[in-house]
Protein backbone atom coordinates (compact mmCIF):
# COMPACT_ATOMS: atom_id res chain seq x y z
CA UNK A 1 0.00 0.00 0.00
CA UNK A 2 2.45 2.23 0.57
CA UNK A 3 4.41 1.68 -2.95
CA UNK A 4 0.46 2.33 -4.39
CA UNK A 5 0.44 5.98 -2.50
CA UNK A 6 3.55 6.65 -3.19
CA UNK A 7 2.89 6.34 -6.99
CA UNK A 8 0.15 8.24 -6.53
CA UNK A 9 2.19 11.09 -4.82
CA UNK A 10 4.52 11.18 -7.78
CA UNK A 11 1.70 11.16 -10.58
CA UNK A 12 0.81 14.88 -9.46
CA UNK A 13 4.03 15.88 -10.60
CA UNK A 14 5.12 13.35 -13.07
CA UNK A 15 4.10 11.03 -15.77
CA UNK A 16 3.47 7.22 -14.94
CA UNK A 17 6.45 6.49 -16.67
CA UNK A 18 8.37 8.15 -13.86
CA UNK A 19 6.13 7.76 -11.09
CA UNK A 20 7.04 4.41 -11.32
CA UNK A 21 10.41 4.28 -11.04
CA UNK A 22 10.57 7.34 -8.53
CA UNK A 23 7.96 5.32 -5.95
CA UNK A 24 10.41 2.10 -6.31
CA UNK A 25 13.41 3.79 -6.12
CA UNK A 26 12.10 5.39 -2.39
CA UNK A 27 10.93 2.45 -1.82
CA UNK A 28 13.78 0.70 -1.89
CA UNK A 29 15.78 3.47 -0.12
CA UNK A 30 12.97 3.69 2.78
CA UNK A 31 13.87 -0.26 3.13
CA UNK A 32 10.03 -0.75 1.54
CA UNK A 33 9.57 -4.09 0.16
CA UNK A 34 13.92 -3.76 -0.53
CA UNK A 35 14.31 -7.55 -1.25
CA UNK A 36 11.63 -8.03 -3.68
CA UNK A 37 11.66 -4.60 -5.62
CA UNK A 38 15.69 -5.42 -5.77
CA UNK A 39 14.86 -8.90 -7.57
CA UNK A 40 12.17 -7.73 -9.34
CA UNK A 41 12.32 -4.00 -10.21
CA UNK A 42 11.88 -4.33 -14.23
CA UNK A 43 8.78 -6.53 -13.88
CA UNK A 44 7.43 -4.39 -10.92
CA UNK A 45 7.91 -1.37 -12.58
CA UNK A 46 6.37 -2.59 -15.83
CA UNK A 47 3.42 -4.35 -14.60
CA UNK A 48 2.94 -1.28 -12.21
CA UNK A 49 2.89 0.61 -15.44
CA UNK A 50 0.75 -1.65 -16.80
CA UNK A 51 -2.11 -1.72 -13.67
CA UNK A 52 -2.31 2.28 -13.76
CA UNK A 53 -2.81 2.03 -17.14
CA UNK A 54 -5.71 -0.52 -17.15
CA UNK A 55 -7.18 1.51 -14.01
CA UNK A 56 -7.16 4.48 -16.01
CA UNK A 57 -8.46 3.21 -18.88
CA UNK A 58 -11.42 1.44 -17.36
CA UNK A 59 -12.24 4.70 -15.60
CA UNK A 60 -12.06 6.47 -18.98
CA UNK A 61 -14.29 3.61 -20.16
CA UNK A 62 -16.84 4.15 -17.56
CA UNK A 63 -16.93 8.28 -17.68
CA UNK A 64 -17.39 7.98 -22.00
CA UNK A 65 -20.14 4.98 -21.02
CA UNK A 66 -21.92 7.67 -18.66
CA UNK A 67 -21.54 10.49 -21.23
CA UNK A 68 -22.86 8.49 -24.22
CA UNK A 69 -25.91 7.68 -21.70
CA UNK A 70 -26.16 10.92 -20.69
CA UNK A 71 -26.62 12.15 -24.02
CA UNK A 72 -28.71 9.23 -25.30
CA UNK A 73 -31.12 10.00 -22.10
CA UNK A 74 -31.20 14.08 -22.98
CA UNK A 75 -31.98 13.34 -26.63
CA UNK A 76 -34.67 10.68 -25.51
CA UNK A 77 -36.52 12.93 -23.54
CA UNK A 78 -36.19 15.99 -25.65
CA UNK A 79 -37.98 13.43 -28.52
CA UNK A 80 -40.56 12.26 -25.86
CA UNK A 81 -40.94 15.52 -24.92
CA UNK A 82 -42.03 16.92 -28.04
CA UNK A 83 -44.15 13.75 -28.92
CA UNK A 84 -46.25 14.32 -25.87
CA UNK A 85 -46.52 18.17 -26.66
CA UNK A 86 -47.53 17.29 -30.11
CA UNK A 87 -50.31 14.80 -28.97
CA UNK A 88 -51.16 17.85 -25.99
CA UNK A 89 -52.04 20.21 -28.58
CA UNK A 90 -53.78 17.56 -30.96
CA UNK A 91 -55.92 16.74 -27.75
CA UNK A 92 -56.37 20.66 -26.93
CA UNK A 93 -57.19 21.37 -30.54
CA UNK A 94 -59.54 18.53 -30.69
CA UNK A 95 -60.94 19.95 -27.61
CA UNK A 96 -61.48 23.35 -28.64
CA UNK A 97 -62.94 22.41 -32.08
CA UNK A 98 -65.60 20.22 -30.41
CA UNK A 99 -66.51 22.97 -28.42
CA UNK A 100 -67.29 25.42 -31.32
CA UNK A 101 -69.18 22.55 -33.16
CA UNK A 102 -70.96 22.37 -30.07
CA UNK A 103 -71.66 26.19 -30.01
CA UNK A 104 -72.28 26.35 -33.76
CA UNK A 105 -75.12 23.44 -33.24
CA UNK A 106 -76.30 25.54 -30.34
CA UNK A 107 -76.55 28.41 -32.12
CA UNK A 108 -77.97 26.63 -35.33
CA UNK A 109 -80.82 25.81 -33.02
CA UNK A 110 -81.30 28.88 -30.97
CA UNK A 111 -81.56 30.63 -34.46
CA UNK A 112 -84.07 28.09 -36.19
CA UNK A 113 -86.23 28.20 -32.73
CA UNK A 114 -86.52 31.74 -33.50
CA UNK A 115 -87.11 31.43 -37.22
CA UNK A 116 -90.68 29.53 -36.26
Amino acid sequence: MQYVNLVRDYLKDYSLEDAVPFAVEDCIKHDILKDFLLANKAEVVSMSIFEFDEELYKKSIREEGYEDGYEKGIEDGIEKGIEKGLQQGRDESRSVIEQKDAEIERLKKQLASKEK
